[in-house]
Order: structure tokens, then C-alpha cells, then sequence
């Protein structure tokens, strides 16, 4: 509960910071309507994340996020808040443009991503490309990482190659490795 009302207040700040940089006038206009700001007790790599339906939509925060300072946590609101934006899908130039003016204007540093310390994350696989070596940690074979690999039927076991049939994907050869 302690994380909750911290987690209100916090927003409150960021929705002001929002409207003091960007003007109240324009956030009236762009924002959706924000129905609930919550603790994702799942999200584990992500720090926030904005879930749209129509013009509605919820906020979302790890609770890792509160392991962390409140600047952190302001600046992950802010991310998010400029995603309720109804000119801004995804990443895109509008988004980028309000991170961007937030980011000049404050002592906040809005980037599309932010990687905070996961050392202590339980992954359990770890795709490496044979091809350039570049290696990621994922918690779950994806829908979309098995539709890039779907033509084998073989389940995937510790250290089994996959080499596609196809090649219009970034990773023609991977082992992926169950930790």
C-alpha cells in the first residue's frame, strides 16, 4: 500500500512537469484518459509501459522501479504519460519530440529505452547468433521468436542449433540455450 500512494503522488508530480514543459493547454488536448496507474507485480525487464484501448488507457510501473530512487521512477512516468499522447504511437517523431523538449527543460532524461541494472535476473534461455554473436537473455521462447524459427517442429532442448529454411530474419543460424 506504502508503494501505491507513493506511486500516485509521483505521477501527480510527472503529469505536472508534463504540462509545465509542454503546456496544459496541449496535454488537455493530446492525452488520453488515464483510468488507473498500478504496479505490474509481473513486469520484471520492462520499467513501465502505457496500455492504450481507444481513448483510455493505464499505466503501468515494475515494482522493481521502487527499489529504486524517485527521480527514476518520475522519469518512467513521464516516459509513459507522453505515450497516452494521442499523436504518438509507439517511439515516433512526436514522442521523440516531447521527450526531447521534457529532456532540455528539466532535470529529467526521457530516452526511448533505459537500462537499469538486471544482474540479478532469472533468465531461462539464452539465444546466441552463430552468425554475428550477438546474445540475449528471454524468460520465454516468444510468439514471435517461434514464428521466426517455426519450421522446426523438434522442442527445443539445451543447446539445440536451429537453422532456419528461410532467411528474411536478422538471425539465420542461433543456439539457444536453456539456462
Amino acid at each position: 500500500m506504502k508503494n501505491e500512494k507513493k506511486l500516485q503522488i509521483e505521477y501527480q508530480i510527472a503529469l505536472e512537469i508534463v504540462k509545465s514543459v509542454i503546456g496544459k493547454e496541449i496535454v488537455e488536448k493530446q492525452m488520453r484518459k488515464v483510468e488507473k496507474v498500478g504496479i505490474s507485480p509481473k513486469a520484471i525487464r520492462r520499467n513501465g509501459c502505457c496500455k492504450i484501448r481507444g481513448n483510455k488507457c493505464t499505466i503501468e510501473l515494475s515494482k522493481k522501479m521502487f527499489d529504486l530512487g524517485e527521480k527514476e521512477r518520475i522519469t518512467t512516468l513521464i516516459h509513459e504519460i507522453i505515450h497516452t499522447f494521442k499523436n504518438c504511437k509507439g517511439h515516433n517523431y512526436n514522442w521523440k519530440w516531447y521527450a526531447n523538449k521534457i529532456t532540455e527543460n528539466t532535470e529529467y532524461t526521457i530516452t526511448r529505452t533505459r537500462k537499469l541494472n538486471d544482474n540479478n535476473i532469472k533468465y531461462n534461455y539464452e539465444i546466441t547468433c552463430l552468425g554475428c554473436k550477438e546474445t540475449w537473455k528471454q524468460f520465454r521462447l516468444t510468439n514471435k521468436t517461434k514464428e521466426h524459427y517455426k519450421e522446426f517442429v523438434k522442442i527445443l532442448q539445451s543447446n539445440d542449433i536451429i537453422k532456419p529454411k528461410f532467411t528474411n530474419i536478422k538471425f539465420v543460424v542461433v543456439k539457444i540455450l536453456r539456462l
